[in-house]
């Protein structure tokens, strides 16, 4: 079994399979299904040849939930300093706008359109100090988006949000890691809690309590693996001083 997910390099074909977008594709079939982030390095560098086929799925990923987009986009700021080329047929670069043959250049694209922002061209001629610059000012409007996002949530739960025991009331049971025969209901129910409770800046101990079991911590964070022997999910959550910080998803296969 493969994992896809937040890889340092880009990823392979193999991962092709699992990209979907929300809005898009069976993983969409059911409300209560997760929309699982399933590498976005994947989806931008290697899902299609083609640029203009990234067009409707990142109109979708626009409409998803703020952690999602977090999650998405957290992803892509590695790529901003690569220069690697990709996979590309039906293009041709026009000056003054960003070369999608190299993946910084699609990685900055998609950025500019998930955050609204604009970010200095990557060019075909880019170097390694201007990709720094392009990578520095998505940082900051990466940064920018999220206090915004945590703003936002927290003025929501002030305004009427449940809170912790009453979410415990709710998903208490139903969110069973390393259980394989309640996996894609847990993984599901996960993703449900998430969307309703927004969870960078909370704490982990508050997720620990609404859920009812510990995650598993290693160097990488929390993890809550989901898991039937042939498919699942692991969500991860980046914790500094008991704080969640970040958040990715990842499919298995």
């Amino acid at each position: 079994m493969r994992v896809s997910g937040s890889f340092p390099k880009l990823l392979s074909a193999a991962v092709l399979s699992t990209l979907v977008a929300p809005g898009l594709g069976a993983a969409d079939e059911r409300k209560d299904r997760p929309l699982i982030v399933t590498s976005s390095q994947a989806l931008v560098v290697v899902s299609t040849p083609v640029p203009a086929e990234l067009e409707p799925r990142i109109e979708a990923w626009k409409g998803a939930p703020s952690w999602q987009k977090l999650a998405f986009c957290r992803e892509l700021l590695p790529l901003l300093r690569e220069a690697d080329p990709c996979r590309t047929r039906d293009y041709e670069w026009k000056a003054g706008t960003h070369d999608l043959r190299l993946a910084a250049g699609r990685a900055a694209w998609v950025l500019e359109r998930m955050l609204d922002v604009t970010l200095p061209q990557v060019r075909p001629d880019s170097q390694a100090a201007e990709l720094d610059v392009v990578a520095e000012a998505a940082a900051a409007a990466f940064a920018d988006y999220r206090a915004r996002a945590i703003a936002e949530a927290e003025s929501a739960s002030a305004k009427g949000g449940r809170t912790v025991e009453e979410l415990t009331k709710t998903y208490r049971g139903r969110i069973q890691p390393d259980l394989r025969a309640q996996a894609g209901a847990s993984s599901a129910m996960m993703a449900r809690l998430l969307n309703e409770w927004f969870p960078i800046g909370r704490g982990i101990a508050e997720l620990e309590t609404i859920v009812g079991a510990a995650g598993k911590i290693d160097e990488r964070g929390v993890t809550y693996r989901f898991d039937n022997g042939l498919s699942g999910s692991v969500f991860l959550f980046v914790v500094q001083d008991g704080v969640i910080e970040a958040v990715s998803v990842w499919t298995l296969e």
